[in-house]
C-alpha cells in the first residue's frame, strides 16, 4: 500500500526524476537530468516512490500521453540529496500522488550559481544509489511543425 502524501519523508525513501530522452544517453548521467525547465520556478519536479502504487505511475504527470514514452524513470535514494544539503517541498498535484520539488534547483539558481550547480549536478546524477526503473521507450522525438 502506498504511503500518504502527507507522511513524513523517511531516510530510506527513493525519489523519482523523469528524464527526457535527449538527455538520457545510454544510462550515462548528465547535467540535463537535473537542469530545471523554465516553469520549474520553485524547484525541479520529482516524486516520492513510496507514495506510488507503481513507480511508472509518475508518468501520468505528463499531460501529453504521446510524450510519456520519451521519458526515462530514474530513482535516487534520499541520502543522495540529504548528503548534498538539498531538501524537498511537498507539492500536491491532482494527476499523481507524492509530488515534491527539489527546492535548491530552479531556473534562477541555475543561472545565478551556474558553475557550482554544474559541478554538483553531474555528481548527483551519477550517485551510486541511482536506479533506472525504465529507459525511454522512444528516443526520436521531433516536434510536429506548425
Amino acid at each position: 500500500m502506498a504511503t500518504p502524501d502527507d507522511d513524513p519523508i523517511g531516510p530510506n525513501e527513493r525519489f523519482i526524476r523523469l528524464v527526457w530522452c535527449h538527455t538520457f544517453k545510454g544510462d550515462t548521467p548528465g547535467q540535463g537530468w537535473f537542469k530545471p525547465r523554465n516553469d520549474e520556478t520553485t524547484g525541479i519536479s520529482m516524486f516520492r516512490e513510496s507514495c506510488l502504487d507503481n513507480p511508472i505511475d509518475c508518468l501520468r504527470a505528463i499531460s501529453d500521453c504521446e510524450k510519456r514514452d520519451y521519458y526515462a524513470v530514474v530513482a535516487y535514494p534520499f541520502c543522495a540529496f540529504e548528503s548534498r544539503q538539498m531538501s524537498f517541498i511537498r507539492d500536491q498535484i491532482n494527476e499523481v500522488p507524492g509530488h515534491v520539488l527539489l527546492s535548491e534547483i530552479t531556473p534562477d539558481s541555475w543561472k545565478a550559481d551556474e558553475n557550482n550547480l554544474r559541478y554538483r549536478i553531474p555528481e548527483l546524477a551519477s550517485d551510486t544509489g541511482r536506479f533506472t526503473i525504465r529507459n525511454p521507450l522512444k528516443v526520436d522525438f521531433k516536434p510536429i511543425p506548425k
